[in-house]
């Protein structure tokens, strides 16, 4: 068991290796296969959630590096079947990078960027996913929503939380100025 054990390691080391050589580059963090979403400043995070290019190659990079699929730039030339499935970790990674500017804005708890490293997310998506149903995270009572996301329950409760990201990024963005 031990032997599994070190080869998972291995495994999850040599990804973090191949993905997060340019993050190195761009973030303040010590990156590594147990990098964390809360260990990122406040200014790393918020880096994520303008709509440029680069934010979105930058999680290309990742989650290309730990499937050992080349480098962000390499995403285009994808066979569309793979190119869903990165597409798919994309938006997985970029909910969780949300919800963790939600968190630290003490209006959410329990979601899988909490409890997993970024490249455990991308690794293990597929397992990790089903785990959180549903997908996203609950506000907390002290958020001015809770009332009608509670009324509305977990199904309905998404959109009540979703209508609420764009606000989360502008309260997030205005907290860094």
């Amino acid at each position: 068991m031990a032997l599994v054990t070190d080869i998972k390691k291995f495994k999850y080391q040599l990804a973090a290796r191949r993905s997060l050589r340019r993050w190195q580059e761009r973030f303040t963090v010590q990156l590594g296969e147990s990098t964390m979403l809360h260990e990122f400043s406040d200014k790393d995070l918020g880096f994520f959630l303008f709509p440029d290019p680069e934010p979105t190659m930058l999680l290309y990079d990742l989650i290309m590096g730990c499937l050992d699929l080349g480098t962000g730039a390499k995403f285009d030339y994808l066979e569309p079947q793979v190119r869903m499935k990165v597409m798919d970790i994309h938006l997985f990674i970029l909910d969780q990078i949300r919800f963790e500017c939600m968190r630290r804005l003490d209006w959410v708890t329990g979601f899988a960027g909490e409890y997993y490293p970024l490249v455990t997310l991308v690794l293990e998506c597929d397992s990790i996913k089903p785990g959180f149903q549903p997908s996203f995270p609950d506000l907390k009572p002290t958020h001015p929503k809770y009332e009608d996301f509670m009324r509305l329950g977990k199904m309905e409760g998404e959109s009540v939380l979703r209508r609420e990201i764009p606000r989360a990024i502008e309260t997030f963005l205005e907290h860094l100025k």
